[in-house]
């Protein structure tokens, strides 16, 4: 079982609820079921947050600071009503930063789903001086170079990238550039989609943290550009 000071992992429990709640998704049902939410999800999430945070120093060579999302929707501005989300996300960034510096510094995203675990190491989308750096990059043959070996290798692992937000190449950059699938990008991460069975042990931070070394070079690359 888990408490405050040991996690060992995730229940059936656990990925049963979200499951249940993606066909249940209303306050009636939440009120119900709550304490297995509280018990099964939230503590286990926040035990595992805090583990990483200390784990994940060695690799960052920082203090790390983290958040879990609020399980409530906000369903103010959504033609989508469900009060509640389905999964339950996180995200654990170098301490110290802000608002004013979140485009900048590669951060590390994980959500647990039902019936998967999605983790997800870059940054979502550059403030402008780091995406000027990282379009720079891009047509640079070394920096470039560096970059697709990385990226290359993490797609043979198994990691994917989302599409690129732009449907052109910026201004100010050749639209048949042999990068120009890079260039169309305003932010840059990559995602492993796993079995849920890897958090359901006493080693499932072990299991998180070998998939964010797996990102490492591409990490240290990403710092680079900050």
């Amino acid at each position: 079982m888990n408490d405050d000071k040991n996690f060992l992992g995730f229940g059936d429990s656990a990925f049963q609820f979200l499951a249940d709640i993606e066909q249940n998704n209303n306050r009636e049902w939440f009120a119900e079921n709550k304490h297995i939410y509280q018990a099964e999800l939230e503590l286990p999430a926040k035990n595992l947050l805090e583990n990483l945070k200390s784990s994940l120093i060695i690799l960052t060579d920082r203090e790390m600071d983290g958040k879990i999302f609020r399980f409530y929707r906000d369903v103010r501005f959504s033609k989508d009503k469900s009060p509640y989300k389905t999964n339950v996300r996180m995200l654990l960034y170098p301490a110290g930063r802000t608002q004013q510096n979140s485009g900048d510094i590669p951060i590390f995203y994980f959500s647990i789903e039902a019936d998967i675990v999605r983790v997800g190491v870059g940054v979502m989308q550059f403030d402008k001086p780091t995406l000027d750096k990282f379009r720079k990059a891009m047509v640079d043959e070394e920096l470039s170079a560096d970059f697709l070996t990385i990226v290359n290798g993490l797609f043979k692992q198994g990691f994917t990238v989302n599409d690129p937000s732009l449907k052109r190449v910026p201004s100010g950059y050749d639209k048949d550039h042999k990068n120009a699938q890079w260039l169309k990008r305003k932010g840059m991460a990559v995602w492993l989609e796993m079995d849920v069975e890897v958090l359901k042990s006493k080693d499932a931070v072990g299991n998180m943290l070998n998939t964010c070394s797996q990102c490492q070079e591409l990490y240290d690359w990403l710092k680079r550009l900050s």
